[in-house]
């Protein structure tokens, strides 16, 4: 289904309900879909309303404005473990921190290799279709790193209260994301080309 909706649109607006079941079919919802390369935003229909429900109670108008202003799913997706986990303990940042790097780190990898994969699925040669796609998406995972990465320097240079927490977090979660997205756009395609050779001879 992700790939026919591929072939006729470049961009896919998730709207469930607002309960727990509903934000839960959204997060299972994102990982076939980021596999087929779409792009994907969530609109969020406030409590306690299901879409249906919100367009019968606001009107068809309310409900187009919730779709446009509809956040990308990282943004989403950040917003929800905040919720979920207090901001205000340093355990909680730590849970935050790292979610979201290993967040950082799948997203990158399974774009690229999505994309790669099209290309090979398309009749490209296996050099050109890797080259291709680490040519394609460097300015998209390089943005992804950089956001994710911007967000922790007031961490990483806290001198205040909780500062000794904090900064090894923040240090720790910053080199990861560079260290992901040098293997990501260096080691994986290399990776990928020669384990593909090597499939390909067997």
């Amino acid at each position: 289904h992700c790939r026919i909706l591929k072939r006729y649109v470049p961009e896919v607006v998730l709207c469930f309900d607002s309960d727990t079941a509903g934000q839960n079919a959204t997060t299972r919802a994102l990982d076939d879909l980021l596999a087929s390369g779409l792009a994907i935003r969530v609109a969020t229909v406030p409590a306690p309303h299901d879409p249906d429900s919100f367009v019968k109670e606001r009107g068809g108008d309310a409900f187009r404005q919730l779709i446009e202003h509809a956040p990308g799913f990282f943004d989403y997706f950040l917003e929800r473990l905040c919720r979920v986990n207090d901001l205000r303990s340093d355990r909680g940042r730590a849970a935050v921190g790292f979610i979201a790097l290993s967040g950082v780190a799948i997203l990158n990898g399974l774009v690229l290799v999505t994309f790669i994969k099209l290309k090979l699925e398309a009749g490209k040669p296996r050099e050109q279709a890797v080259r291709e796609g680490c040519l394609v998406r460097l300015r998209p995972v390089l943005m992804t790193a950089l956001v994710a990465a911007v967000g922790f320097i007031p961490m990483a240079v806290n001198v205040g209260v909780g500062g000794e927490v904090q900064r090894p977090l923040a240090t720790v979660v910053i080199g990861g994301i560079a260290t992901n997205t040098l293997l990501t756009l260096l080691v994986l395609p290399t990776l990928y080309s020669l384990l593909g050779g090597k499939q390909r001879q067997a």
